[in-house]
């Protein structure tokens, strides 16, 4: 037994990969069919059941020949579950649609805003002054006109 399954392995690994592929959904399904199966066997035993709706002697449903009230079942419980799971949805998915709607309307604030863009010219230093006023006064170098003695 052992032989033929390691050989079943051996040669699904040497198989193309859509033949894994197929495989692994296989696998993968009757996994979680089976997982399932167990857990409802497990919360069909451990959640006790209702007593049947009718009685069968007079006629007469549970509900008017009893007053107290019954344990929950299995698909009560699962029912009331999805029901609240719905509802917490429902509150979910309306605040992110709130946060959505938001995000929508700043990021359509920032496109329409308008950028204004100025070009400036280069700002004059504030030690420059004109060429002329700049060599008469601060020029200590002789001028061709002035003599040097040698």
């Amino acid at each position: 037994m052992f032989t033929r399954i390691s050989q079943f392995i051996a040669s699904l690994r040497t198989a193309d990969n859509a033949t894994k592929k197929n495989w692994i959904i296989g696998a993968s399904a009757v996994s979680m069919v089976f997982v399932i199966l167990l857990w409802l066997v497990y919360l069909t035993l451990t959640l006790p059941s209702l007593p049947s709706d009718t009685n069968t002697e007079t006629g007469q449903t549970a509900a008017a020949t009893e007053t107290a009230p019954s344990e929950p079942t299995f698909f009560s419980t699962f029912s009331r579950g999805i029901s609240v799971l719905i509802h917490q949805s429902e509150a979910g998915l309306a605040a992110f649609a709130s946060k959505i709607a938001e995000n929508v309307e700043t990021i359509k604030k920032s496109v329409e805003k308008k950028n204004v863009i100025e070009v400036k010219g280069p700002e004059p230093s504030r030690t420059a002054t004109t060429p002329a006023t700049t060599t008469a006064a601060t020029s200590t170098e002789p001028t061709a006109s002035t003599s040097t003695p040698q």
